[in-house]
This record gives C-alpha cells, sequence and structure tokens, in this order.
C-alpha cells in the first residue's frame, strides 16, 4: 500500500497481438507505467522480437496514466509506433483532474504529440457526449482513412455518456 502512494510505475503492461492479422496489429494498455518501465521496453523480447517491433505494430494505445506528463515516452516510445495506423484512447476528466486535483491531466504537451502522432484519431473518455463535435479530420488524413476511423468508433448516445468503442478490423 505504501509504494501505491509513491510510484505508479509498478503497473502490470499488456500488450495484445491480433495474430489474425498480417502483420499482427498489438493493442497495447501501459496502465501507469512511467519513464523508467518504458525505457526497458525496446531491450525486451518477446519470441524473436524486440520490444520495438512490437510498438512499431502497435494500432491501439491506451494512454498512461490519464496522459500524465511521465507516462508515455514519446523517444523510444511513441515515435516507435506507426502514425499511419495508431489510435490512441485517454481515461480522463481534464476539469475534474485540472480543478479538483490540480493535476495537469492530460500534459498538454502530450496531448499535442499524441494530436500530432495519431493523426487526430484520439478518443478522450471526457468527449464522449461531444466526440462527433471533438473529433476533427486534420489534413494529413485521407478522406478514406477518416472514415474508417470513424466508422469504427462508437459511443454512449445517450445522457449518460458512459462508454466509447473502438473496433479493430483484421
Amino acid at each position: 500500500m505504501k509504494i501505491d502512494k509513491m510510484t505508479n510505475n509498478s503497473s502490470l503492461v499488456l500488450a495484445f497481438e491480433l495474430t489474425g492479422s498480417d502483420p499482427h496489429k498489438v493493442l497495447l494498455f501501459v496502465g501507469d507505467a512511467q519513464v523508467g518501465n518504458w525505457l526497458s521496453w525496446p531491450a525486451v523480447t518477446c519470441g524473436d522480437e524486440k520490444g520495438k517491433e512490437i510498438l512499431n505494430r502497435t494500432v491501439f494505445y491506451k494512454v498512461g496514466h490519464h496522459g500524465s506528463r511521465n507516462a508515455t515516452l514519446n523517444t523510444k516510445g511513441l515515435e516507435l509506433m506507426d502514425p499511419d495506423n495508431l489510435v490512441a484512447m485517454i481515461p480522463v476528466d481534464q476539469v475534474w483532474a485540472n480543478s479538483v486535483e490540480h493535476w495537469e491531466h492530460p500534459a498538454l504537451k502530450l496531448l499535442g504529440v499524441l494530436e500530432q502522432k495519431t493523426k487526430n484519431r484520439l478518443l478522450r473518455a471526457d468527449q464522449i457526449g461531444t466526440i462527433a463535435e471533438a473529433l476533427q479530420k486534420p489534413d494529413t488524413l485521407a478522406d478514406d482513412q477518416w472514415q474508417q476511423f470513424m466508422k469504427a468508433v462508437d459511443w454512449d448516445k445517450s445522457a449518460d455518456n458512459l462508454w466509447v468503442q473502438y473496433t479493430i478490423e483484421g
């Protein structure tokens, strides 16, 4: 319990490989892993692959620790992910985090990097009710790629705004 108050870096990181796709797509869930954890991944091996190759095949990234500044590594992290295929999701309530807890979640610098790296295919828990308006097609993404992305996104259209779903096809 004491370590829970001191660090978030004891998170279990999960990479799910979709073996029905070619190349195998990866869904990456990093929990609250922090910089030190990320730095170890390029050298990690899984079968014949290094962590670097796994990051390169990541098509869905669940952003770490509500988008905090130290839970997503750009160098040796996001830069290894393929921007043509990457979608990210941030579990965040920015108004609450900023005003109640005085945390910068999501970190504005990281938010900008994620928007650029995903070509604005970035889903946020605090935008479920306005997701159609929040998501804007960037000039850097072809119309068919944007339409494919929007077709894969579904969300709670009731007043509850409880969920968002992204479907990945093989």
